[in-house]
């Protein structure tokens, strides 16, 4: 089920061995380069989900 975008993004974060690293990061950098983005709720998900930690290292790598 897809909530937001946010929410979308920190769920491709958890499956990326799944989904793939490249595409992983492709989602990245498209949410980045969005003028709606919201980076403190994207933060928020990625705490609940566990995935903060890897949302700072992808964070730190590409911007």
């Amino acid at each position: 089920m897809i909530y937001d975008m946010e929410k979308t993004v920190v769920d491709i974060i958890s499956y990326r061995e799944k989904i793939g690293i490249e595409e992983t990061k492709e989602v990245l950098i498209n949410y980045l380069s969005k003028k709606d983005r919201n980076i403190n709720k994207l933060m928020v998900y990625a705490k609940i989900l566990g995935q903060e930690q890897i949302l700072k290292t992808y964070l730190e790598v590409l911007t």
